[in-house]
């Protein structure tokens, strides 16, 4: 079953999951221009997905210092 198969079987889920994607883009706008800040970020959302969602959700300076410990 695809996701439009899980939306069907769920359709209550569909606020949530368009304000987790709503939050994810917003997130993906703040990541800092450095090449080093933008492959530690990159090696987090290859870590797991949800942790980087809400890791990213964090303060800069402690967002940074684990997305450092990531990569």
């Amino acid at each position: 079953m695809g996701m439009l198969g899980a939306i069907m079987e769920h359709p209550e889920d569909l606020y949530l999951l368009v304000k987790l994607k709503m939050a994810a883009d917003r997130i993906k706008k703040q990541i800092p221009g450095e090449p080093h800040w933008a492959f530690s970020y990159t090696m987090l959302q290859k870590v797991s997905r949800s942790f980087a969602l809400v890791i990213q959700q964090l303060g800069l300076e402690l967002r940074n210092a684990i997305s450092d410990l990531t990569a």
